[in-house]
């Protein structure tokens, strides 16, 4: 195993908190950063983040998006 994993996380919807996206993890920051990007710029779009865990288990987000708003009808 290498020493640093890099994962993505979805916001729930609702404030649930934030749950692990099935299969986006790699010990390639730059993976994590285009599926991050991709998503991002859909309309709408959840918030994500990139989650760096270290060997020895500790966990840092080293980016997080805040997403865009549902469209709306006025």
């Amino acid at each position: 195993m290498t020493a640093v994993r890099y994962h993505v996380e979805k916001k729930c919807p609702n404030n649930l908190g934030w749950t692990k996206v099935t299969f986006i993890e790699s010990s390639n920051k730059a993976f994590c950063d285009g599926y991050v990007t991709a998503f991002d710029s859909m309309y709408p779009s959840d918030p994500y983040r990139i989650v760096k865990t270290d060997k020895d288990g500790n966990t840092k987000v080293v980016r997080e998006t805040k997403g865009n708003g549902s469209v709306h009808l006025n």
